[in-house]
């Protein structure tokens, strides 16, 4: 009997254990699960009604619209009938979700150079591209297409403009292969002190101690990132400011001059190989600047350790506030220089691009009406 009583207590007990677990799991179930779908499914069903009560609302204001007389639809409407009030706010609507997928689109798509050249230099391998024609500028048979000229000097600059000519400079020809050292030196260092005299008082003394230093450091050894490239640089920079920067008020006059003297440096002490090569060996570089960016780090570090030395520091004459932005200027181009860097530029542009696309639009439309104009 005690036995039985014993036995009898123990399937008891267990069935309570069974439901209180029991229990326990169904309050953990609704708490968990079943607790916020429900007032998930309120809330949908709360928007639901709200849509479908405004969607009857404006239904209703159509038929009763329809029953009404023009003249009353006037009267309420002004000089737009409630079709075209509709159809405005339709247009509107369809234009913020076009945007809205367009920006969508270029933030979330795998971008790629589109520039044939990029394309190219990325991958290493030749890439052919069919030729576009652009139907809107045929050019008549016996006319000849010639390259744009640069912005003529100032008087006191003529002269050695027009020597400067004979070998190309001022024009889109230049090769810098083709020049000497000395006049490699002569037109940097010309482009560097026509566009400081907007800016300030920079004597050519420390013009041309700066080009010199900045010279010396580039490598013989690489074929591309050399000294030749860093004045190709310089004067086709030079050339776009002076031609499509003309009266635009597109940069400030110290950020025109910080740019070009970002542009001599920017590949000051190149070694060759690219960023990539030195982090996979563990090269110096890339263990001193933490295998983030370690050329165009060193490019920055090299260019202002020139910068350093008031003989050649074509800043020093600048207050400290426009030193410090000029440095922060520098910095920002150079390390803009990384590869690694393009796509996010094209993205940024491209962003650019479609917020501001109806103002753009507008801007084109006005330059154009002057150019018919004139």
């Amino acid at each position: 009997e005690w036995e039985a009583a014993t036995n009898v207590a123990a399937i008891g007990f267990t069935i309570f254990l069974m439901s209180s677990f029991s229990m326990v799991i169904a309050r953990s179930v609704n708490t968990i699960g079943i607790g916020p779908l429900q007032e998930m499914l309120g809330t949908v069903r709360l928007f639901s009604s709200t849509i479908y009560t405004r969607v009857e609302n404006i239904h209703a204001q159509m038929r009763n619209w329809a029953q009404v007389g023009e003249e009353s639809q006037v009267r309420w409407l002004g000089s737009n009938s409630a079709e075209d009030e509709m159809k405005q706010e339709t247009e509107v609507l369809e234009r913020v979700v076009a945007k809205i997928g367009a920006l969508s689109e270029i933030l979330f798509k795998q971008s790629s150079p589109q520039d044939t050249q990029t394309l190219q230099f990325l991958t290493g391998c030749e890439v052919v591209v069919e030729p576009k024609i652009d139907r809107d500028a045929v050019v008549e048979e016996g006319d000849r297409a010639t390259p744009p000229s640069f912005e003529c000097p100032t008087a006191g600059d003529n002269a050695m403009w027009a020597s400067f000519e004979e070998f190309g400079f001022g024009s889109w020809e230049l090769n810098t292969l083709d020049l000497t050292g000395q006049q490699r030196h002569d037109i940097t260092a010309f482009a560097l002190a026509k566009s400081a005299r907007k800016l300030a008082q920079v004597s050519r003394e420390v013009i041309a101690a700066f080009v010199d230093e900045t010279a010396s450091k580039y490598l013989v050894g690489p074929q591309y990132h050399n000294w030749a490239h860093a004045v190709d640089v310089t004067h086709t920079l030079f050339g776009m400011f002076n031609t499509f920067g003309a009266g635009a008020n597109v940069f400030s006059w110290l950020e025109e001059f910080t740019l070009l003297v970002s542009a001599v440096a920017h590949d000051v002490g190149h070694l060759g190989v690219n960023n990539d090569f030195l982090v996979q060996t563990s090269h110096e570089l890339a263990i001193v600047y933490n295998d983030t960016a370690p050329l165009e780090m060193m490019h920055c570090a090299k260019m202002f350790e020139i910068l350093r030395n008031p003989a050649r520091d074509v800043f020093a004459c600048l207050p400290r506030e426009k030193q410090k932005e000029a440095r922060s200027i520098g910095i920002e181009a150079i390390l803009h220089t990384d590869n690694a860097q393009h796509t996010g530029l094209v993205k940024a542009l491209q962003v650019f691009g479609e917020v501001n696309s109806t103002a753009l639009d507008h801007a084109r439309q006005i330059v154009d009406a002057g150019e018919e104009s004139i």
